[in-house]
């Protein structure tokens, strides 16, 4: 489950490398999400002369976490 103030590591090829969830959007429950949901994302670390930089903010998608879903 992924809430507020979350760190999440990035898994495409963007050059991002860490991104901090500021909000929700695609969730049944208003504090956290699951994977398939749409968050809003701030850039935490990026890598140098790449697409991102820091401090930009994102709408993403959920793809993967490692708890399973309590649903």
């Amino acid at each position: 489950m992924v809430s507020l103030g979350t760190k999440l590591g990035v898994s495409d090829n963007s050059g991002a490398i860490w991104v901090k969830c500021i909000k929700i959007l695609g969730s049944s429950f208003c504090n956290s999400s699951n994977i398939g949901d749409t968050i809003v994302v701030a850039i935490q670390s990026a890598k140098v002369k790449k697409k991102v930089s820091r401090g930009e903010v994102y709408k993403s998608i959920l793809i993967r976490q490692k708890k399973k879903n309590i649903s």
